[in-house]
C-alpha cells in the first residue's frame, strides 16, 4: 500500500538488527522513493548514526546513471559469496528491478531465482512490494501485487496496513 511506511519501517527493522548484533551491514537499494520522501522521515539521522554499516543507494541520487536496476540483482547474485554472510540486502520496490510484467510467473522467476541464490550467501535478502489499490478492510487486505511466484518464492511475507493516527491529548 503506497504511503503506509514500508520503506521507513524496513529501515528501522534494519537498525534494530544492528543494535541486537544480528547483522553487521545493510545495503538498501531504493529505486522507489524520492530522497525528499525519506529525508522528511529522518533518513539523514539514520545514515549518520550507522555510517559505514548502512549503504543507501537511491534513484534520487541519480544512481540509475551508474546502476541498471533491471540487471542489478543478476549481477549481485553472480558475485554473491561468503563475504556477505553478515549483510542484509534490501530492494525497494521489487517492481523497479524487473524487466517484464509483474503479473506473470515466467517474467519474474529469473529475478526471484537470483534472489534465492543470494539468500544462500547474505544474512538476508528482502524485497518490498506494493499491493493493488483496493479496500484493505476485508478479505482483500492480504492481496499483493504481481504473480503468485512472489509469494511462493519467499520464506516470509508480511503485509502492512496504515493505521490512523490517534491523538494523545
Amino acid at each position: 500500500m503506497p504511503g503506509s511506511g514500508k520503506s521507513l519501517t524496513t529501515l528501522y527493522l534494519a537498525t534494530y538488527m544492528f543494535e541486537n548484533k544480528v547483522i553487521k551491514k545493510v545495503i538498501y537499494v531504493d529505486m522507489d522513493n524520492g530522497l525528499g520522501t525519506l529525508k522528511n522521515c529522518g533518513l539523514e539521522q539514520i545514515l549518520n548514526k550507522y555510517e559505514g554499516q548502512l549503504k543507501y543507494i537511491s534513484s534520487a541520487k541519480k544512481a540509475k546513471k551508474y546502476i541498471d536496476p533491471k540487471t542489478l540483482i543478476f549481477s549481485l547474485s553472480a558475485t554473491a559469496n561468503e563475504n556477505y554472510k553478515d549483510t542484509l540486502i534490501i530492494f525497494d520496490s521489487i517492481r523497479n528491478f524487473l524487466s517484464g510484467s509483474m503479473s506473470y510467473d515466467d517474467a519474474v522467476m529469473p529475478t526471484l531465482d537470483a534472489l534465492q541464490n543470494m539468500r544462500d550467501y547474505y544474512a538476508g535478502v528482502w524485497f518490498l512490494n506494493h499491493q493493488n489499490k483496493q479496500d484493505f478492510t476485508g478479505e482483500n487486505n492480504k492481496a499483493y501485487k504481481g504473480a503468485t511466484a512472489f509469494f511462493d518464492s519467499c520464506d516470509k511475507a508480511y503485509f502492512m496496513k496504515k493505521e490512523k493516527e490517534k491523538k494523545i491529548c
